[in-house]
């Protein structure tokens, strides 16, 4: 057996040579994503600066928690993904090095540097690391061959020293009874502002009780207290993901926050939201105007409002009046009797008597898709004019959701109002990310099942470490990154699911057009939750070999 030292040493430098490779590739990718400012979403050892050039581990973190959003796009590195993992394994090894390295370890660490860096292109530091290959293994002919007793024996420990999982976590009652339905996880706004559905949609408290406040959710929250605070804070926001992706319950959460004290509850009460208050250095906010508009609830022919004898027929005239009654349509009388375009210098007398407010604006490409000649043009002409009055008037906050794929938009109709509608947002708005990575965990296990009391937690650390030790004492049967400390926080996150079972979906399902992300996960998972509680499943987690595919609806839900 070679040198341990000499092992690292030539490790090492295939990682020096994976940063020199791999830097540029994560460059661009993610300014391709995020913009000149992509350095604030990378990720990075705990005290890293933020503006700093980004080191090995922080290249492959990048790339590990940005994979669904950045990455998997790219064939290339899906097919070199389990070498991301390997490698950061590689970088972790020599970080804290024991004095301990085996041949069989660092040529396994050389081989998945190499394909990595065959992946994203970076041929010439792919030359480097060949070499190191060949020096390590000529130093071990062996190596590769070799298996020890301990590789060939799996000890699993047994499940009935933990607790089932069913005896721990308690699903919410919608999905203990089967009484959920597909519609459940699809808000729809316009029936919230009606006061139409579920209370965890329609009350500001229940809605925020199931609701984990991701990274991407928190900003926006942030701004928006901000803005009606008239503390700065962002104008306008633009929603864009796949379907399922959040917009809806991004806008649900800014409609929820804006009504609070209008229900009859603080704001800050709401769960989660003290910390959030605290950043923006506002304590209490006043009572904030709100206007919905919902491009699929009515069609363009139709009348948007009727009251006291009048009708409202433009989604100008519609949120005139939600902001400012009868007066604020009056306002724009021409505009709305014509179907024209009433311009930013009329709307922003509007927003000033009506500010603070919060104005939502969602699936207005299948709304913009259905016009024709001049009604299409004034409709995009309006959107731009109220952003820009938005910006214009302090306290108020325009939000507008956006499909990100053409597939969700339909014919050439809905392909150019999309373009033209991203144009125009674009000009003004701060973008906004959805929820990735252990994000997702958290918002399946929070919907899904009620909070673990003080027993459930210990019966959960309990679980996690017993898979933990079987993973970390069966090294060569697992893969690597199951070993590192992270995982225990997926885990920790994921429970009582297995987080590989929640990493299939929201990872390689990602990349099917028509798999609806975050809901899409929800719906399954439902499905298959209900028949494993009702059979009494014993398993001290839901494993991806426990999910019920002989149940009708757990395999429509997947097919």
């Amino acid at each position: 057996m070679s040198d341990a030292f000499s092992a690292k040493q030539n490790v090492d430098q295939a990682l020096e040579a994976l940063r020199i490779g791999l830097g540029p590739y994560v460059a661009e990718r993610m300014k391709q994503r995020h913009g000149n400012h992509w350095r604030q979403f990378a990720s990075r050892a705990g005290g890293g600066d933020a503006g700093s050039e980004l080191d090995t581990y922080g290249l492959l973190k990048t790339v590990l928690d940005n994979y669904g959003d950045v990455f998997r796009h790219d064939a290339r590195l899906r097919k070199a993904r389990s070498y991301v993992s390997l490698a950061l394994d590689a970088r972790n090894a020599t970080s804290h090095f024991d004095g301990m390295m085996q041949d069989r370890e660092a040529l396994r660490y050389l081989d998945a540097i190499r394909e990595l860096l065959d992946a994203v292109g970076a041929k010439a530091q792919v030359k480097i690391v060949d070499e190191l290959y060949e020096g390590q293994k000529l130093a071990s002919p062996k190596a590769e061959s070799e298996k020890t007793e301990k590789e060939e024996k799996l000890e699993v420990p047994s499940p009935a020293k933990l607790r089932p999982w069913r005896e721990v976590a308690q699903p919410h009652p919608d999905v203990l009874e089967a009484r959920f339905t597909d519609a459940e996880f699809a808000a729809n706004l316009a029936h919230v502002d009606q006061g139409i559905g579920s209370e965890e949609y329609t009350d500001p408290l229940a809605f925020y009780r199931i609701t984990y406040l991701t990274e991407g959710l928190s900003r926006v929250l942030r701004a928006a207290i901000e803005r009606f605070a008239k503390k700065g804070g962002d104008p306008v926001v633009g929603l864009q993901t796949n379907f399922g992706g959040g917009k809806t319950h991004t806008m649900l959460a800014l409609y929820h926050l804006a009504g609070a004290a209008e229900a009859g509850y603080k704001p800050e009460i709401l769960h989660g939201m003290k910390d959030i208050f605290e950043a923006a250095g506002v304590s209490t906010l006043p009572t904030i105007q709100r206007a919905v508009f919902v491009g699929t609830h009515k069609g363009p022919s139709e009348i948007m409002h009727a009251s006291d004898g009048r009708e409202i027929r433009t989604p100008w005239g519609y949120i005139a009046y939600e902001l400012g009654g009868w007066d604020a349509v009056d306002h724009i009388a021409d505009s709305e009797a014509n179907r024209t375009n009433p311009g930013s210098e009329k709307l922003v007398q509007i927003l000033e008597l009506a500010s603070p407010c919060l104005i939502l604006l969602d699936e207005v490409v299948a709304f913009a898709k259905q016009l024709r000649g001049e009604e299409n043009e004034s409709f995009h002409a309006f959107i731009q004019s109220l952003t820009e009055a938005a910006a214009a008037v302090p306290g108020v906050m325009v939000i507008g959701s956006l499909p990100e794929s053409g597939m969700e938009v339909g014919e050439q109709g809905g392909v150019d109002a999309l373009h033209r509608l991203e144009k125009l947002f674009g000009r003004i708005q701060t973008a906004w990310t959805p929820a990735s990575g252990m994000e997702t965990f958290e918002i399946v296990r929070r919907r899904l099942f009620q909070p673990l009391d003080e027993e459930g937690e210990k019966a959960r650390d309990a679980t996690i470490q017993a898979f933990s030790k079987l993973y970390r004492d069966n090294a060569s049967d697992f893969p690597p990154e199951v070993k590192e400390p992270g995982y225990r926080e997926e885990m920790k996150r994921a429970y009582p699911i297995h987080p590989e079972v929640l990493k299939r979906f929201s990872e390689d399902w990602s990349t099917l057009e028509k798999f609806q992300r975050t809901r899409g996960i929800l719906k399954i998972m439902a499905n298959a939750i209900y028949p494993l509680w009702r059979g009494q499943s014993t398993a001290p987690l839901i494993n991806l070999d426990l999910i019920p595919l002989a149940e009708d609806r757990v395999r429509t839900a997947i097919v």
